[in-house]
Formats: structure tokens, C-alpha cells, sequence
């Protein structure tokens, strides 16, 4: 089952190839996310599909560790996923509220990694995040 997303002006879009639409939320307890509602979900083995429509209006951000990068639209000033690129894969997680999930998310719960080391971090993502990543740019006139 395929659920879509988008940012608010649609142009970062995404594909999410995924059987559990039940999937709880997860609220990141850095300054980051939490200066900016961010609450993500994933599911390990999905594939994700990422169409950037308009590379003008595509921002890539590194904060704490560097070891993720978050993709924000300029233009409507939303966060909409973060990458991780481990061992030449690409993972990721997806913001909730960017997606179209017609059944809706369960109630988010908080989750905090202050103080995780960097190897740690990497294999939690690579054992939770979404992947294959694939991001492509639309054809811009």
C-alpha cells in the first residue's frame, strides 16, 4: 500500500511504500525538532520515494551529530523527512504530519538519543528507518 506526502506547497513529494499505517509517532527531544513540532515515523524494509519538484526551493540541514540530513522546503518553511546515508545505503524517517494517512497516527510519543553514540545512532537507524531511499528532481522548465 502506498501512503503519499508532500510539504505545504507540495514541493518536496513523497512515495511511501508501507503495510502498517498504524505506526506511532515518535517526538524527538532535540532542540531541533522540538523548536519545530517535529515528530517522525518509519518502518524498517519500506521503500521511500522522494520527488523534489522544485530544487530551488530544497534545503538539506545538519544539526548535533551531522549524521542525518533534513530536508526542508524553503518556500513554505517545512521539514518533511531526514536521510542517513550508512555504509552506502540511504535511510530514512519521515515527518507524520507530511504525509497523507487517511486512518491517521496514534498519539506521538516522546523519544530522546541525547548522549547516544554515533555507531549506535547509525545501526538504530539502519535497523528502524525506512529504505531503500530513492530521491529523484522533477524535469523544471
Amino acid at each position: 500500500m502506498l501512503l503519499n506526502g508532500h510539504c505545504r506547497c507540495r514541493t518536496l513529494a513523497l512515495d511511501w511504500q508501507t503495510v502498517d499505517h498504524s505506526l506511532v509517532p515518535r517526538r524527538c527531544g532535540c532542540s531541533f525538532c522540538r523548536a519545530r513540532g517535529l515528530c517522525w515515523v518509519s518502518k524498517r524494509g519500506t521503500r521511500l520515494r522522494v520527488i523534489i519538484n522544485n530544487p530551488r526551493y530544497h534545503e538539506l540541514l545538519r544539526q548535533g551529530t551531522e549524521t542525518a540530513e533534513f530536508h526542508r522546503c524553503t518556500h513554505c518553511d517545512q521539514v518533511v523527512l531526514a536521510t542517513s546515508e550508512i555504509d552506502g545505503d540511504m535511510y530514512a524517517v519521515i515527518s507524520a504530519v507530511a504525509l497523507d494517512n487517511p486512518a491517521g497516527f496514534a498519539e506521538a510519543v516522546c523519544a530522546d538519543f541525547d548522549g547516544e553514540a554515533v555507531g549506535d545512532r547509525l545501526n538504530r537507524r539502519r535497523l528502524n528507518w525506512c529504505g531503500p531511499v530513492q530521491i529523484t528532481y522533477a524535469d523544471v522548465p
